[in-house]
């Protein structure tokens, strides 16, 4: 009796982590900064457009500017020189499978994982942003361009910074976190099961 009084109890607390509410607020957050981070990306891509025409606007000398680039592969250009019958296909089904599995992922999270809720939506918004131009353009957008004199950092766009702010986020919760994600602290994810559960099934 002991045992089952505190499995269902245990899943009581459980489930008072996935009232409606919370998943409403969820899926609210998801599509809230994920739309604000494909409409940055794009707008920022739009206007990156404008310099294929002209020079490259330079920030800081030797340092930071804004170039056009499209990226017909991954980072550092790596398979750009496949054939297109093979890497647009190649980059696509990548494409679809981290967003199939960004969202899997989100699908598992509760109301205790807020810093992995907003880590997964940037690297959503970030992952919708890139997908998008491979489907319109068949290469990526690229026009922030990082470097040291002729030592450059790959070119990258604003879908990339938000995927790099979400990991970050993330890297952080896992790390430092209070949630069960947490690989310093697994206890705090059994603490806050067992404080659901009632000492009456000691009785």
């Amino acid at each position: 009796m002991r045992g089952l009084a505190f499995s269902a109890a245990g899943r009581a607390g459980d489930c008072a982590y996935e009232s409606e509410s919370d998943v409403k607020l969820r899926y609210k957050i998801l599509i809230g900064i994920s739309a604000v981070a494909i409409l940055v990306d794009q707008i920022t891509k739009m206007w990156a457009k404008t310099l294929m025409t002209r020079p490259p606007i330079v920030v800081v000398e030797n340092f930071f500017r804004f170039v056009y680039v499209e990226n017909k592969g991954s980072a550092w250009g790596m398979f750009s020189d496949l054939p297109d019958a093979v890497r647009i296909p190649f980059f696509m089904l990548i494409s679809v499978v981290a967003i199939v599995f960004i969202i899997y992922m989100f699908r598992r999270l509760d109301d205790r994982h807020r810093f992995a809720v907003i880590s997964l939506s940037l690297i959503f918004g970030g992952a919708m942003g890139n997908f998008i131009d491979r489907v319109a353009y068949k290469s990526v957008i690229d026009f922030i361009d990082w470097h040291w004199y002729d030592a450059h950092w790959p070119t990258f766009n604003m879908a990339d910074v938000f995927i790099t702010m979400g990991v970050l986020l993330l890297l952080r919760e896992m790390l430092f976190g209070s949630s069960d994600l947490s690989l310093l602290h697994p206890q705090n994810a059994d603490s806050k099961r067992d404080a659901g559960r009632s000492p009456a099934g000691d009785d």
